[in-house]
């Protein structure tokens, strides 16, 4: 692998790929991946997981809960959607699941899911050694699962508190916190059972994403992460999806748009449900409007039909009995000239049969007829010695053929008899193979030619006689004579070969079953060994494991004594009396905590620092607490006297301090003090005494009214403007002030109404500080006058300032020296939690206890699966012995062999030759059946020969007779004249004349019969035409009159024809006019489809009625054998066709109204901003994919391969999409009104289509599908290099290895969550995280490395799964490896390694 920079290359450990050296990204504020732990949920019990650099890998075997640890805590702890937690995006993963596995003895289970996040300060806040301060926050999930309900219920919190430091979630008693006891440690306003308030405080807090903008970010981030969290996502590489994973990863829409324009579309559903109704009544009524069509057409067609075929019976009956009429006078005429030609051949017959008489009675005839008689027989002579020869050759081919035939038969049993021969030869050999020694008998058959003889013979009729060659059949010689003795041998050996076969199965079969019984012994032989094997090595485990536990509690007891012994435990605790505490055992032996019987000590030790330290705590508290109460406090005085400060500066006076009982003054009233000065005479005791005796006797802060009288500003009256006048008023002491809104005079009268010194008066006051008004008296002393008077006010001012003054330098004294004492509590409560925590931990003796029980439970299962093992292997093993012993008495007593091997080699012998021995039994039968049939055919060629002699002898004697007759006949021939010749032709002639007339005469006598019959017969036939004519027509006006009563019947034409109002006019006694009328009705219906029969039509009925029940009736009749159908509502009842019509009607407004109104919701909905939200998305995708692309500009392979995206509209789109991207594209305030509505349109019939798929979904949802504009574009990955300017698609054809293919998409994805993650608002502080199940499946060891460096170098944090995956490379600066095992239904314990960057590191695990 070698990595890449723009200047050289750098070989690091050698490879197929790298990663060009992509600059560092450094957010040194921002939130990292710190710990994450599991209580009690699942198979873990309490488990810490520590992410050191922000990275952590879970590894171990399938089934050990490792992605089950990852699903559990991300993203789930950030978005709090348990729908999602599963990472194969299957929905399989549920609380309820999850609680209820690991815990069946918990009938209410409580378990905590949690995860801690720390960033470092900045810059402003330091800790006092210099260093930036670490801020935490904690995430978590209280899952509450009751058993019986079998329900999961959980809570979200996000609180500053550190798990294990200042919050923890399990008692003293190791049960987890309630609700209430969480709440009382962090506040119950830091907990939340609502997913989406959860959601919004950490992406606001964490990610930095407020407000519904901001949610959507979120929800896009969350999508990228679970996309790269599945565990396919390398297959998904694999099968070329990395286009479709990449735009799965862009900023999905605005779901708060979206869902508010659906809510408002879902706000029409009692309309839509109405109209739905009215669409379902209508294609109810419309479908069984199409079925009672199709009746209504199949009775009007039957009946038109019925009527068609009545009308053309009529024609056809019409012109059938007009051709019979036609048919019985044409007979009748050719019947009378029949009879005539029967007397003219009547009367020629008689003439010849005279003329033949006449010429026999002659005497040439006499002569003639004895020579024709000597002709005849001579020919008969001829013909049968002619005859005769041909007899005689054909008994000679007979013989021939006979001795052919014998021949045939010897060859037959010769061949026969040699296969037998064969056969036994080969028996013979098996027989002996298998220890068979039977004897076999020995065969022969031998064929012996015999010459043929030389004998006379004529051939033809006409030929002399000629020597011919008879041949003789093969004789043969059979040793033995007799082969039936010889078969019964065969069988008999036969016989034996199948008894000795059997037995020899039966003793292969049970060494078969031995040799598998002995492979089964040692087998168990080896599972027993393996078994005693597994038991030592586990027993040698527990050992190690047991040491292991030891010197882990011998070091925890070390680190305890070396904790007490430390400096700070000393400073800090030195007021504890350990020995009081679970460490006295420790202290007095070290040795308490090893053995295995520690477990309650170390629960005890768990929190006894905690304990310890917890008065101290507590006082450390209290006084911070004291000192921030008494912050509080100055804090408010500071502010008052600022404020009171700043009035003065103002020149703002004071308001006297008024009485409780009485309310502030209103603006517009002028009380008494703002009215008056001092008179210049009057020295500063006298005007304080005075000031003193009108503030406590309420005159002072009474304000002046119009009229002269004077009112305290609750309403009560002081001093009435007819009072007695004093004799020596407050005129002397006090003047009119003249900025005063009130005038001089109206000031001097309520002034003279006042007395001064003068006791006796209503109302008066002293310069000593006395009062009186009425019975009511008093004195009031103040120091310094401080409200009348211009001077006065100022003076009081300027001597109030320098009072607050000091008061606030007194109190900056004051904070600060409570900040140095605050810094120390502070500083001390921080060294005391830092040496709490660093009290020794009793997790690595847990853990090894935990082992060494699992080791002993373990060696226990093994050691007596060990002894069911040797006890199942020594019983196999005597059983084996015993059966083998039988089976080898048994073969000797068979003189068979006892192996398996020589068994079956015995036994095919055996099979073979009792094969063979039936099969000569065979050929010895057919041979013995063939000689038989020699001997018989040789008996045939005597049989033969003997008649072919008798035939020639027959032959020549029957030619002798013919030349003897034939000679005669020649002499008799010439003798006889001419006049016998005549006689003869004259009388064959009137003969053959006779002969004709006589045959003619015979013809048409019995044609004449004939035609009389075929007369009468036409005649009825007729007859009965005529009649079939006329009933026919009184069918076709009963078949009329039908067909034009159905068609008046309600609702039946329409229905069948479409027509309203269907009429039809015909002649119900014309055939003409009723075909015509019934072609009429036929196109009228014009269905050419399947009817429906009225089956058909009652369930379509039954179908209708149970769907409309309650919305409309169906009323069925019946009329001239029809069935009738009406629809019923409120408004009345109606032909089925009517009340189609109707609905159709109703349907078609209510849909254009619904249309109408859910268009304006669309017009309001793109106009409200949804266009523009789209917009925004793309603009966002397409600066998302520009980013990703900025990244991996830097990123490539050692080959020079890089990666660019390009996002576009994908191929294929339809039209209506890339109008609406462009539509989109252009901002809402600057789009025409036409296009907006265009968009409108469109954006309304996509939607619509996405509805008419699943009516059942929300609007919201169908405008997320039909609005995700990441749907409507495609992301090509194109593969860079090696050369400049090239670029290919990624795809098989790239050339690109597995490895390579998988690398190359790896990096694109990491570009991706980088790109998304620097889009961020803030990124200084925002989590940038990624997430891997199954990570780098089928990537090479050192690929892994760069691709873990490469998230480094991206500063992205990482959690990852794997098989065998351990992440410790040179490129990785820090990170922790968990090693989880668990068995079937116990806990998961891992086994914690740190890598530094260097070196890896056995942790104990928490």
């Amino acid at each position: 692998m070698t990595i890449l920079s723009r200047a050289h290359t750098v070989p690091l450990t050698g490879g197929p790929v790298g990663v060009e050296m992509t600059p560092a990204k450094h957010h040194p504020h921002r939130w990292r991946l710190h710990r994450a732990g599991v209580v009690n949920v699942w198979y873990y019990y309490d488990t810490e997981f520590e992410f050191s650099g922000g990275r952590m890998v879970l590894r171990g075997t399938n089934g050990s809960g490792k992605s089950r640890a990852l699903e559990m805590l991300l993203p789930f702890l950030l978005d709090a959607d348990r729908r999602k937690m599963d990472a194969t995006g299957s929905g399989r993963v549920r609380l309820e699941d999850l609680m209820r596995v690991g815990g069946d003895d918990q009938q209410n289970r409580l378990g905590y899911l949690w995860l801690e996040l720390m960033r470092h300060g900045d810059d402003t806040t330091v800790t006092q050694g210099g260093a930036a301060q670490r801020e935490h926050i904690t995430l978590g999930a209280l899952i509450r699962f009751s058993r019986s309900a079998g329900e999961a219920k959980a809570w979200y919190f996000t609180t500053p508190n550190r798990v294990g430091h200042d919050l923890h979630l399990l008692s003293e008693d190791r049960v987890p916190l309630s609700r209430d006891d969480l709440a009382s440690l962090i506040g119950a306003d830091r907990i939340t059972d609502s997913p989406e308030i959860h959601r919004e405080r950490v992406r606001t807090a964490i990610f930095g994403l407020p407000g519904d903008s901001g949610k959507d970010r979120f929800a896009g981030l969350l999508q990228l992460l679970r996309t790269l969290r599945s565990p396919d996502v390398g297959n998904r590489i694999d099968e070329g999806k990395l286009p479709q994973i990449l735009s799965d990863a862009l900023p999905p829409p605005s779901e708060a748009a979206l869902g508010r324009a659906g809510e408002r579309l879902d706000e029409l559903s009692e309309t839509r449900d109405a109209q739905q109704r009215l669409e379902t009544a209508h294609r109810v009524v419309a479908a069984f409007l199409d079925t009672y069509r199709r009746y209504a057409a199949g009775v009007l067609s039957e009946t038109a039909k019925a009527t068609q075929a009545t009308a053309v019976a009529v024609t056809e009956a019409e012109r059938e009995a007009d051709e019979a009429r036609d048919i019985h006078l044409r007979l009748t005429e050719e019947h009378s000239l029949t009879e005539a030609r029967v007397g003219e051949l009547a009367a020629t017959e008689d003439e010849l049969s005279r003329t033949v008489e006449g010429i026999r009675g002659s005497k040439e005839y006499g002569d003639a007829r004895d020579l024709e008689d000597r002709e005849q027989t001579v020919r008969a002579l001829e013909r049968a010695a002619e005859l005769a020869i041909q007899a005689a050759n054909t008994a000679g081919d007979n013989e021939h053929a006979k001795v052919r035939k014998a021949d045939e038969c010897a060859a037959e049993a010769v061949e026969a008899t040699g296969d037998a021969v064969a056969g036994m030869a080969e028996a013979r050999d098996c027989l002996s193979r298998a220890g068979l020694h039977a004897s076999l008998p020995h065969v022969d058959c031998v064929r012996i030619d015999q010459p043929g003889s030389v004998e006379v013979s004529r051939p033809t009729l006409h030929s002399d006689p000629e020597p011919v060659t008879r041949p003789a059949p093969v004789r043969l010689e059979v040793t033995p004579e007799d082969l039936s003795g010889t078969v019964e041998q065969v069988k008999s050996v036969a016989q034996a070969a199948r008894q000795r076969n059997v037995h020899a199965a039966a003793r292969l079969d049970q060494a078969q079953r031995l040799d598998k019984q002995a492979l089964r012994v040692r087998t168990a032989d080896d599972r027993a060994s393996e078994a005693e094997q597994r038991l030592a090595d586990l027993l040698q485990e527990v050992a190690e494991k047991e040491q292991a536990r030891d010197e882990a509690g011998l070091a925890l007891a070390r680190s305890w004594r070396a904790w007490l012994d430390a400096e700070a435990t000393r400073e800090l605790l030195s007021d504890v009396d350990w020995r009081r505490t679970a460490l006295r055992a420790v202290l007095e032996n070290a040795d308490v905590l090893t053995g295995g019987d520690s477990a309650d000590l170390l629960t005890e030790l768990e929190d006894v620092a905690a304990r310890a330290s917890s008065p101290v705590h507590d006082e450390i508290s209290r006084e911070l607490y004291l000192l921030d109460i008494a912050q509080e406090t100055e804090d408010k005085e500071r502010r008052e006297l600022m404020a009171e400060r700043t009035g003065l500066l103002a020149a703002h006076d004071p308001d006297p301090p008024a009485p409780h009982w009485t309310r502030v003054p209103s603006e517009g009233e002028v009380p008494l003090w703002r009215a008056v000065d001092f008179a210049s005479h009057l020295d500063a005791p006298q005007r304080a005494g005075l000031e003193a005796a009108l503030l406590a006797s309420g005159l002072l802060t009474a304000t002046i009214t119009t009229d002269g009288a004077l009112i305290a500003s609750d309403g009560q009256l002081l001093l009435r403007p007819t009072g007695p006048m004093a004799t020596c008023s407050l005129n002397e002491a006090l003047t009119p002030d003249p900025t005063s809104r009130l005038s001089a005079e109206q000031v001097r009268g309520v002034l003279s109404r006042i007395a001064l010194n003068d006791r006796s008066h209503p109302t008066w006051v002293d310069t000593d500080g006395a009062w009186g008004n009425g019975p009511l008296a008093g004195r009031h002393r103040a120091t310094t006058a401080r409200h009348i008077g211009a001077a006065t006010r100022a003076a009081a001012r300027a001597a109030r300032i320098a009072e607050i003054d000091e008061s606030l330098a007194m109190l900056t004294a004051s904070a600060e020296a409570r900040v140095v004492q605050q810094s120390a509590l502070l500083g001390k409560r921080q060294e005391l939690d830092a040496l709490v925590r660093s009290a020794p931990r009793g997790h690595a003796v847990r853990t090894a206890e935990v082992l060494v029980t699992a080791g002993e439970r373990q060696a226990k299962k093994a050691e007596a699966e060990a002894r069911k093992e040797r006890g199942a292997a020594v019983r196999l093993r005597r059983e084996w012995t015993e059966a083998l012993a039988a089976h080898r008495d048994a073969c000797a007593d068979f003189g068979l062999p006892d192996s398996a091997e020589e068994l079956a080699a015995a036994r095919h012998a055996l099979q073979e030759s009792l094969h063979l021995c039936e099969s000569s039994v065979r050929y010895l039968t057919e041979a013995r059946r063939r000689i038989r049939t020699h001997v018989t055919a040789v008996a045939e060629c005597e049989a033969a020969r003997l008649k072919r002699r008798e035939a020639e002898e027959t032959a020549e004697t029957q030619w002798v007779t013919w030349q003897g007759e034939a000679a005669e006949l020649a002499a008799l021939s010439s003798s006889i004249g001419v006049e016998a010749e005549t006689v003869r032709k004259e009388l064959r002639a009137a003969e053959t004349e006779l002969t004709a007339c006589r045959r003619d005469l015979k013809e048409m006598r019995t044609r004449a019969s004939g035609l009389a019959e075929r007369k009468g017969t036409a005649e009825a036939e007729a007859r009965i035409a005529r009649d079939t004519a006329t009933q026919t027509r009184r069918l076709l006006i009963e078949a009329a009159g039908k067909l034009t009563t159905r068609l008046g019947l309600p609702g039946l034409a329409a229905s069948a024809t479409g027509q309203p109002r269907f009429q039809l006019t015909i002649t119900e006694s014309d055939p003409a006019s009723v075909e015509a009328g019934v072609a009429e009705v036929l196109a009228a219906i014009g269905r050419d489809g399947r009817l429906a029969d009225e089956n058909v039509l009652i369930r379509a009925q039954q179908n209708a009625e149970r769907e409309l029940s309650g919305e409309l009736d169906v009323i069925s009749t019946v009329q001239d054998g029809v069935r009738l159908m009406a629809i019923a509502d409120a408004n009345g009842r109606r032909s089925l066709p009517e009340a189609a019509a109707d609905l159709e009607h109703r349907r078609t407004k209510g849909k254009k109204a619904l249309t109408e109104r859910e268009r304006n919701i669309f017009t309001e909905f793109v106009v409200g901003g949804v266009a523009e939200e789209l917009r925004q998305r793309l603009r966002q995708a397409e600066a998302l994919i520009k980013a990703m692309n900025t990244t991996l500009a830097d990123i490539r392979t050692s080959h020079g391969i890089g990666v660019r995206l390009r996002w576009s509209l994908a191929e294929g789109v339809d039209a209506d999409v890339t109008r609406i991207r462009e539509l989109i594209a252009i901002a809402d305030d600057v789009r025409a009104p036409d296009l907006t509505e265009e968009l409108t349109d469109l954006l309304k019939t996509r939607v619509e289509r996405r509805f008419a798929t699943d009516p059942t979904a929300g609007y919201a949802d169908h405008l997320k599908s039909a609005l995700d504009y990441r749907a409507w574009h495609e992301v090509v990955v194109f593969i860079t290099g090696p050369e400049p300017g090239q670029e290919r698609k990624i795809s098989r054809r790239a050339k690109l290895s597995q490895g390579e293919t998988r690398f190359v998409s790896y990096v694109t994805l990491f570009g991706a969550a980088d790109a998304y993650l620097s889009g961020l608002p803030d990124t200084s502080r925002a989590l940038r995280l990624i997430l891997l199940d199954d990570a780098f499946a089928k990537v090479d060891d050192p690929t892994i490395g760069e691709l873990m460096g490469l998230l480094v170098r991206l500063d992205l944090d990482f959690a990852m799964t794997g098989h065998a995956l351990w992440g410790f490379y040179e490129q990785v600066p820090a990170l922790d490896c968990y090693e989880i095992r668990r068995g079937e239904g116990t806990a998961a314990v891992t086994t914690h390694m740190h890598w530094d960057g260097h070196n890896r590191h056995l942790r104990a695990a928490r």
